[in-house]
């Protein structure tokens, strides 16, 4: 049996063997390429699972798209029809990606616009404001065209950078004095391993209750790179209704900075400055 991995560059011998047609397979820039068809199903600012299958014998593959657990007949039928080649043994090409929706969020409202990953416009939510950064402060510097190069994973919740790092997205909540809670979804720089198994246990349903380490990947405003690198402690996560993942949380840090930022309340003025549009009346 050849056992291949849905990637995001298409399919990859994960073993030593005889797969069959494996440049045609690597080809296959499967989740690009059905994209379309199951992104306006999946939820904001949740982590969605989705599981690839293709598979069988000569004459009789099997093409199964799952999105948060539930058989996405769409987006299956696209994979179908890509026409992927068919092998002459049995072949089962399986994957699983976690992908959180671009620009998604009831708690973030404007995209970063740059390598920092600064939110420098947009319009926030008067009860909810908050923050997306598009990329790692790391991946930020790097030219387009190195980033097209070393960047060879990016589902939005996950993103892998040949020489640079591997960096998950999570939750940095910070709390107001006014009783708000401003939360930035940032970048966390992350060991091969904790990744690796942050993974497996997505796959296998034993994320909850995980508590793992890695260094905040972003500048936060309004105290900048001074941040950048801190060592964060990560918990939280959990599976919702539905098989959508909530984000890990920055719980604490060895910081001292980020610690006091994530122990105290902060002045809406101060972290928000001229950005935040004020609480509407209460009828």
């Amino acid at each position: 049996m050849a056992v291949h991995q849905l990637g995001r560059a298409g399919l990859r011998a994960l073993r030593p063997g005889e797969p069959p047609s494996p440049e045609a397979l690597v080809e296959a820039d499967v989740l690009r390429e059905i994209a379309d068809t199951f992104t306006a199903d999946l939820e904001p600012v949740r982590f969605n699972g989705v599981r690839v299958f293709y598979g069988g014998v000569p004459g009789a593959m099997e093409a199964e798209v799952r999105v948060n657990g539930e058989r996405h007949e769409a987006a299956s039928a696209a994979l179908a029809a890509l026409g992927l080649p068919e092998p002459t043994v049995f072949t089962v090409a399986r994957s699983f990606t976690l992908v959180l929706p671009a620009g998604s969020g009831q708690e973030a409202h404007g995209q970063g616009t740059d390598g920092c990953g600064c939110d420098c416009g947009g319009t926030l939510d008067p009860e909810r404001p908050g923050f997306a950064h598009p990329l790692p402060h790391l991946i930020g510097e790097l030219s387009p065209a190195e980033q097209a190069e070393r960047v060879t994973v990016d589902t939005g919740a996950v993103m892998v950078a040949e020489g640079v790092g591997n960096f998950l997205k999570v939750r940095l909540p910070i709390r107001l004095d006014d009783g708000r809670t401003v939360v930035h979804l940032a970048w966390v720089r992350l060991a091969a391993e904790v990744i690796e198994d942050y993974t497996r246990r997505v796959h296998d349903g034993t994320l909850e209750g995980l508590r793992f380490e890695g260094r905040l990947g972003n500048a936060i405003e309004p105290w900048g790179e001074e941040l950048l690198q801190a060592p964060v402690l990560l918990g939280g996560q959990r599976e919702e209704a539905g098989g959508s993942i909530r984000p890990s949380e920055v719980l604490d840090s060895e910081h001292p900075l980020l610690a006091r930022i994530l122990r105290e309340s902060w002045p809406a003025a101060f972290v928000l400055g001229d950005r935040d549009p004020g609480r509407p009346p209460r009828s």
